[in-house]
């Protein structure tokens, strides 16, 4: 089980060209298309918390992102016949950056 999207990220990086030897943080959005994401380290038993892993292909061969766990956060609903792996996706896609995620 994994989801497919078009992966939109803040990247962040110094610029130490500045004449006066100061560097600058410069952000910029950058997308990368049609990445595979899976959900990575899981862990708790009610409320679950995991990474979710972005990959460059469904190969999984190239890691571009771990996202971090502080970032996705659920209390899982046992009372729901989907184990705790398909709830943290269908979590996922409530999330509005992850809308456009499709099952792959």
């Amino acid at each position: 089980m994994a989801l497919k999207m078009d992966y939109v990220k803040n990247i962040c990086y110094y610029n130490n060209s500045n004449i006066q030897g100061v560097s600058e943080v410069i952000e910029q959005e950058q997308t990368f298309p049609d990445v595979y994401l899976k959900i990575g380290n899981m862990q708790g038993a009610k409320t679950i918390i995991f990474d979710l892993e972005v990959f460059k292909d469904e190969s999984k061969e190239n890691l571009l992102f771990r996202e971090s766990k502080a970032n996705f956060r659920f209390e899982l609903d046992i009372a729901m016949p989907e184990n705790h792996i398909k709830q943290a996706y269908n979590y996922i896609k409530t999330l509005p950056e992850f809308t456009s995620a499709v099952d792959c």
